[in-house]
């Protein structure tokens, strides 16, 4: 998930994200709908390009230990090493 693919506010008002920083083709409403779009079109940039498509396995790996070592440190209280 992109987080320029969702509508993100500041003190209550619309905060204006530049287009070209959104992954999602033009067109869609920002959203989940958005997010799967992007990453898609990724994977099909990837495969046209001849390259792996990013984020890829490696990347998905690293950000789900950290979050699993978030959970774990707010469930103990206490600070965990990122395995």
């Amino acid at each position: 998930m992109h987080w320029a693919d969702w509508e993100i506010t500041l003190d209550g008002a619309p905060l204006a994200v530049p287009e070209r920083y959104r992954s999602a083709p033009p067109g869609i409403p920002s959203g989940p709908a958005a997010s799967v779009a992007g990453v898609y079109l990724e994977i099909a940039r990837a495969v046209s390009e001849g390259r792996p498509p990013h984020p890829g396995f490696d990347t998905a790996l690293r950000l789900h230990r950290l979050l699993a070592t978030i959970e774990r440190s707010a469930s103990t209280g206490l600070s965990q090493e990122i395995s």
